[in-house]
């Protein structure tokens, strides 16, 4: 062994043992194979090379054997935060892994604590025994299997999911689901937090809330429909139930009628519903007459009555402090402003499913003295938001950013002209949305572009020969990670297209989680089709950018 390398004490010392006894088992396997096998190739060696494979195997069986009771002595919380977060059936399936993991699991409350009842038919196309024979379909439902873990979460709240795989129950299929849901749900209906309906049927809610009747614990109830004629006339409730702890109540495809029992829900504050009507909507703000965020959805089939007599409505709707106008279109938007709209409420979005209508534009006019304006979209996702900000109100238009720049309305006008306005906080993909007949900013100061992993580059748009931002002191590239890079020719370019009047020295350009490269090819007529005359009128030069954004 070289002087140079050496091995801890501990593992030399086994090494020796282990290299003695190989050996010496090696000759006592020569000494009694000695006159028996012929093979000359036989050396003491050949023996040593079988002793050392027969340790090296016993040595794998050893360190498997260690690292399987170090993994079956991971912390008991460890285990149960990875399986609270399974599907039931998941969960159940643990339980059969091995008997430590099933005396885990059975033995901690938490894992039970959130149930998914489900009930479906088998479908139209199945083949089995039973549908081939053309008997009725029979309902299937884990209702017994959660009746059997219920009790497993002891005293500790729950959370339930109900959900029916979009199947179409007869009355009678129904009725007899409706029993067994409230048969397992009575007895630990003290103990439900938050229950999530997703229902063909619209009818098994008030049923279901008919047949338990008292929730003290319940603070969010959420149930999806279908929106279609039968869900139009279904009530929330046909009888008074009891939730005094409700403070969230989402009706997602109807369940807002008229003909809603008299309920009094004083502890909600968040509310989602369908607007189908103006006296429907109205019951449901009576029931809850502290709500403090509305969010009401639009369907084709709404306000075509909803012209006349709004007053009232109004001034019920003025007293919330956020209101969000959701999936709005050419037909409902006219309507839908005469009865929500509210100058002086803090904050007010309009949400659209494809571009904003003109007729949304005039949602800024409410914050002329707006010091902040935003476009961002999340990643990964189609849903847009402009919203402007000031000290007192916020007002947003959420769209979908698949659009030419022809398709978004101008932004600016005579009531909103961004004369307060400090900064600018843009998504570079959307900076183009804005930017159409921009007047001049006096008052902004910094102008912040974000990329993301799904931004385009596109090129700078033009906006103009004149100044725009005289008081322009910090312009700031911004990523989502620091590997994050962009060609230099691209920032320079954008640098370039803001035509800033200060000279470049007096202005800082940071580049935060992002990085310029010089090697990244960029294709500059593309980018900027009139970028010679920009450098000839005095704009920024892109070598300012590059020297400060590092």
């Amino acid at each position: 062994m070289s002087t140079s390398y050496s091995l801890p004490p501990d593992l030399e010392k086994e090494l020796r043992a282990t290299t003695a006894r190989v050996l010496t088992e090696a000759i006592n396997r020569q000494r009694a194979s000695d006159g028996r096998v012929k093979d000359p190739e036989y050396s003491v060696f050949r023996a040593a090379r079988h002793c050392l494979d027969d340790a090296v195997s016993v040595l794998a069986r050893d360190v498997n054997s260690s690292a399987r009771n170090g993994r079956a002595k991971l912390p008991n919380e460890m285990w149960t935060a990875i399986w609270q977060g399974l599907p039931l059936i998941d969960r159940i399936n643990v339980t059969h892994v091995c008997q430590r993991w099933r005396e885990i699991a059975l033995g901690t409350p938490g894992v039970w604590c959130s149930l998914d009842f489900w009930f479906s038919f088998h479908s139209a196309k199945c083949a089995c025994v039973e549908c081939s024979m053309g008997s009725p379909k029979r309902l299937r439902s884990n209702a017994r299997i959660c009746d059997m873990f219920l009790p497993k979460s002891l005293h500790l709240p729950l959370f339930i999911q109900i959900n029916d795989h979009d199947c179409d129950l007869g009355h009678i299929s129904a009725s007899a689901l409706i029993t067994l849901l409230a048969t397992v749900l009575r007895p630990h209906a003290s103990r439900i937090l938050t229950l999530d309906l997703n229902m063909r049927n619209p009818s098994i809610l008030p049923d279901l809330l008919e047949r338990v009747n008292s929730f003290p614990t319940l603070t969010a109830l959420m149930a999806t429909t279908p929106f279609w004629f039968h869900s139009y006339s279904t009530p929330l409730a046909n009888k008074v139930f009891a939730a005094p702890a409700l403070r969230r109540l989402s009706l997602i495809g109807n369940w807002c009628s008229e003909y809603t029992a008299a309920l009094h829900l004083p502890a909600v504050e968040i509310l989602e519903l369908y607007h189908t009507s103006r006296a429907a909507v109205k019951r449901v703000l009576d029931a809850c007459p502290n709500v403090r965020s509305l969010d009401v959805w639009f369907p084709d089939e709404s306000l075509y009555r909803e012209r006349s007599d709004i007053e009232a409505f109004r001034v019920r709707v003025a007293q919330i402090p956020h209101v969000r106008l959701s999936d709005l279109c050419s037909r409902t938007i006219r309507t839908a402003r005469l009865m929500y709209d509210c100058p002086d409420r803090p904050n007010y979005e309009y949400a659209f499913d494809s571009e904003p209508e003109e007729l949304a534009v005039p949602i800024f006019n409410d914050v002329n003295d707006a010091t902040f304006l935003s476009c961002a979209k999340p990643v990964d996702e189609v849903q847009a938001s402009l919203a402007v900000t000031s000290s007192t109100r916020r007002r947003a238009l959420i769209f979908r950013l698949e659009m030419t720049p022809g398709d978004m309305p101008c932004i600016w006008s005579s009531s909103f002209h961004g004369a307060q306005l400090k900064e600018i906080e843009c998504r570079w993909d959307m900076w183009y949305l804005i930017t159409p007949s921009m007047p001049s900013l006096p008052a902004l100061e910094i102008l912040r572009f974000t990329v993301t992993d799904d931004c385009d580059l596109v090129r700078p748009p033009i906006i103009g020969k004149d100044v725009r931002f005289p008081a322009l002191r910090r312009v700031i590239l911004q990523g989502d990670h620091p590997n994050d890079v962009v060609p230099t020719l691209w920032w320079d370019a954008v640098v370039t297209s803001l035509r800033v009047d200060t000279p470049p020295t007096s202005i800082v350009f940071d580049c935060i989680n992002i990085g310029l490269d010089d090697d990244l090819s960029y294709d500059c007529s593309s980018s900027s089709s009139d970028c010679d005359s920009r450098n000839s009128d005095g704009g920024s030069s892109s070598s300012g950018s590059s020297s400060s954004s590092d």
